[in-house]
């Protein structure tokens, strides 16, 4: 259904254009701004004025080497705003208050095995305030929290539908219990998701406009970016990427022959302990992998040939402009897993027109917790189409619509 806008809501939205131009292209100058917006110098002025006056944005170095007065670039402020994320995941929870910038100006981390609600509580209520000291009198600006969680969303009902060994949350609304316990605004959202925000906003995703992420932690994690905005699908749980079964799989969803089975961290670690081997870190990983233990070269054999059939699919259906992947995989073990699955893929696209572009994550583990930070700035300062609707009763829109 198509409905209309009013003034203040097409000030809003161009606000948040220009701010999101000057995101992800600055340093920046106003008649860049106008160029790559076609919105007229005058609304450029006015509106990076605004944005200046909140302390969102502030002038940087003058350009050199062009004829004529040098313009003033125009760059984000990381002291203009910052949130706090929270990555609740199957073996750990990570807390960390991030800048306008994206940079993590602190974090901590528990490695708790399938942490539950009270957990939770009694992290965010011991430590936030620990967290927050360092901001000061800046605290004021403090936009929200955002959870990344592994779980899923039931259409047409609150509260997240929990994962094996996750139970305690089942049904819970975690929004509204964080949000009880910070006195701030909470927003909630699938881990895959939040981490493909999170490249959108600060890592690989930057400067395209589509693309797919997966995610490898503990479990196998998806996102899809479309236009330049999170797309969640009708029931929030868009590329649920560890459910992809591969040919061999069975119709069992508990079963062996999905994704997640094979390449998941939780896989790998009971593939290396069952082989007598011991698992302490990513430092083990890492020395795992330079001493050429079979088991694991088994297991970059197999997860990517698994990768490579999945993001065949995932490339023919969806044609993205590239395809990230990620995780909290040492960084050596994720080169060679990049390098095996792009030599699958070269062997099914053979020939073909378009094949996929394959492309590392920047954030590495960080994705998800910066993902999760990401989701209050998002709500309130991305450009989305929402913005600009007339909500009437008889509209219903995504959680994060501001």
């Amino acid at each position: 259904m198509n409905v209309g806008t009013n003034l203040e809501q097409a000030k809003d939205y161009n606000r948040r254009v220009i701010f999101n131009a000057v995101r992800q292209h600055g340093p920046t100058t106003r008649a860049e701004l106008a160029r790559m917006t076609g919105l007229t110098a005058q609304t450029i002025s006015s509106i990076t004025a605004a944005l200046r006056e909140q302390g969102l944005i502030r002038l940087g170095e003058r350009r050199k080497g062009f004829r004529g007065q040098p313009a003033v670039e125009i760059e984000v402020d990381p002291d203009g705003a910052c949130a706090v994320g929270l990555n609740l995941d199957r073996d750990s929870m990570t807390m960390a208050l991030v800048d306008l910038s994206g940079t993590v100006r602190e974090r901590l981390t528990r490695k708790l095995d399938y942490p539950t609600p009270d957990q939770a509580c009694d992290l965010v209520r011991g430590e936030l305030d620990r967290l927050l000291a360092p901001l000061g009198p800046l605290r004021e600006r403090i936009l929200g929290m955002g959870v990344a969680f592994p779980g899923r969303f039931r259409r047409g009902e609150e509260g997240i539908h929990a994962p094996a060994n996750f139970t305690a949350w089942h049904g819970l609304d975690v929004s509204a219990l964080l949000s009880e316990v910070t006195g701030l605004e909470t927003w909630v959202e699938n881990d895959g998701n939040a981490a493909a925000l999170g490249e959108l906003l600060y890592g690989a995703g930057r400067g395209w406009n589509s693309f797919f992420l997966l995610y490898i932690g503990a479990g196998v994690g998806g996102g899809l970016i479309v236009n330049g905005q999170p797309f969640r699908g009708a029931s929030r749980n868009v590329a649920e990427a560890s459910r992809l079964p591969l040919p061999t799989g069975t119709k069992e969803f508990s079963a062996g022959g999905r994704l997640t089975h094979v390449v998941s961290m939780y896989n790998l670690t009971r593939r290396l302990q069952a082989a007598g081997l011991s698992v302490e870190g990513p430092e083990s990983l890492t020395a795992l992998f330079r001493q050429g233990e079979p088991e694991l070269i088994n297991w970059l054999d197999e997860g990517a040939e698994a990768l490579g059939f999945a993001l065949t699919s995932v490339q023919f259906l969806l044609d993205p402009d590239a395809i990230v992947l990620g995780g909290r995989l040492p960084d050596v073990l994720l080169d060679e897993l990049l390098a095996r699955t792009r030599w699958h893929l070269e062997g099914w696209f053979n020939g073909q027109p378009n094949p996929p572009r394959l492309v590392k994550s920047r954030l590495a583990g960080d994705a998800t917790v910066l993902g999760a930070a990401a989701l209050p700035l998002h709500a309130r300062l991305a450009p989305s189409p929402e913005i600009v609707w007339i909500k009437t009763g008889a509209m219903k829109t995504g959680a994060a619509a501001s």
